[in-house]
């Protein structure tokens, strides 16, 4: 049986990543990344 992820590619789904580099204001000598990904037309 086919994986969940490979049924949604073949329906035209692709994997979209989203790196999101922020600092928060109380140290902003501290750099920190947050990565999110999703499936989406």
């Amino acid at each position: 049986m086919a994986s969940r992820e490979f049924r949604r590619m073949l329906e035209g789904y692709g994997l979209t990543t989203a790196n999101i580099f922020y600092r928060l204001p109380d140290h902003p000598a501290i750099m920190q990344s947050y990565i999110w990904q999703d499936y989406d037309l």
